[in-house]
C-alpha cells in the first residue's frame, strides 16, 4: 500500500511562493515516508518574526523569535515558561476518528525570516535552510528530539538523509 499525506500548506502574514511551497511539501513527505509513517495529515505554515515570536511565548514560554516549532498531536515538547497555565494539558482520552481516516499528526511553523538570516545570502541557501527547517519539524513531530547527544546525532543523521532524497546534496 502506498503512502498516503495530506500536508496542508499555508502562508501565514506573508507573499506566498509557489516554487518553494512544492519543495517544503516534498521534505515533508520525505519526512514521513523515512520515519516509516504510512498515512496522515499535517499543517506547514511559513510565517513572519512577529507570528513565530508570539507562539513561541504562549506555547514554550519563551519570548523570542525562532526558526521552527511543531506542535505534535501525539508527543509533548517542552514549556520553559512560569505560567502552569499555559501549559498544554494532554487529554485523557484517544481523539476517535472516522473508520479509514488519517491521523492527524500536527502542524509544523517555520519563520520565514529567521530562516533567511541563517541561511546567508542567496537562493539556494534558503532553499536548503527552509528544507532543514521543514525536516526537523516534521521530525519533532514525530516524537524525535535532540536533548540528548545520541538523540541528537540520530536526528541530524535522518535530517541529512531526507535532504539527500530530496536534492540538497552537501
Amino acid at each position: 500500500m502506498a503512502a498516503e499525506f495530506n500536508i496542508e500548506f499555508s502562508w501565514h502574514d506573508l507573499e506566498r511562493n509557489d516554487p518553494i511551497e512544492v519543495l517544503l511539501v516534498l521534505v515533508a513527505r520525505q519526512t514521513l515516508e523515512k520515519c516509516k509513517v504510512n498515512n496522515g495529515n499535517a499543517g506547514l505554515v511559513i510565517t513572519s518574526d512577529k507570528t513565530i515570536r508570539e507562539l513561541n511565548k504562549i506555547h514554550r514560554g519563551l519570548d523570542e523569535i525562532t526558526d521552527v516549532l511543531s506542535f505534535s498531536n501525539n508527543f509533548e515538547g517542552q514549556y520553559y515558561g512560569e505560567n502552569e497555565s499555559l501549559k498544554t494539558i494532554a487529554l485523557l482520552e484517544e481523539f476517535v476518528l472516522p473508520p479509514g481516516q488519517p491521523e492527524n499528526i500536527g502542524e509544523v511553523v517555520v519563520c520565514l525570516p529567521q530562516a533567511m538570516r541563517q541561511a546567508g545570502v542567496g537562493t539556494s541557501g534558503i532553499r536548503l535552510e527552509l528544507s532543514k527547517l521543514v525536516a526537523h519539524g516534521f521530525l519533532h513531530l514525530l516524537g524525535y528530539d535532540h536533548i540528548e547527544s545520541q538523540d541528537r546525532e540520530l536526528m541530524e543523521q535522518l535530517e541529512a538523509d531526507i535532504l539527500n532524497k530530496v536534492g540538497h546534496n552537501d
